[in-house]
């Protein structure tokens, strides 16, 4: 459980054995936490400088030998809030620039409309997970009572997308203009 869980949060294999051993040893040297993680000891001093990094291990000395020794959990559970803190403000910046991102990849006005067919289970759960992962608004215009996906026209961000479940195929009309007509006739 403590290794899947410090391995969602990034922790290799390695640091994942390092760290583990030194909650065993207590305070130690590096030939002991080398021994103990089953890891050669020129890698454990490249994993114990990461994790002193990460703040998760402490260095001190005893007659001039360096002891390292894990810091509280508490101090790791602080260490996953931050990182958590700049993954969250690192989506609220995506988020930000993902109107011009997308402005950039998409083609240019001048060149129309683009369309694209899309057919078949996967196709149509590639038309859904695009219109899901919109952060504007849906408009649907079509069957009553149905989910995303099932209608027969759904509008967001400049696409209109119409789908036939029944055929398994979605046509996507990439056009602002005309995306932005029918979101205004479908008020």
């Amino acid at each position: 459980m403590v290794k899947e869980l410090l391995a969602k949060f990034g922790f290799s294999e390695k640091e994942t054995a390092v760290y583990l051993a030194l909650f065993g040893l207590g305070a130690s040297v590096v030939s002991d936490i080398a021994r103990k993680a089953h890891i050669n000891r020129s890698t454990a001093y490249v994993v114990l400088d990461a994790l002193t990094k990460r703040g998760v291990v402490n260095i001190t000395e005893r007659r001039g030998v360096k002891m390292y020794h894990p810091v509280s959990p508490d101090n790791l559970v602080k260490h996953f809030e931050q990182m958590a803190q700049q993954y969250s403000e690192l989506a609220i910046q995506a988020k930000k620039i993902l109107p011009k991102l997308k402005a950039e990849t998409e083609p240019s006005a001048q060149l129309g409309p683009r369309i694209r067919l899309f057919e078949g289970a996967e196709g149509m759960r590639t038309v859904y997970q695009d219109a899901v992962a919109s952060l504007e608004m849906i408009r649907s215009h079509g069957k009553k009572g149905s989910h995303v996906g099932s209608h027969n026209i759904n509008i967001y961000e400049n696409k209109i997308v119409l789908t036939a479940p029944g055929e398994k195929f979605a046509l996507v009309i990439e056009s602002a203009e005309l995306a932005e007509s029918l979101k205004k006739a479908l008020s």
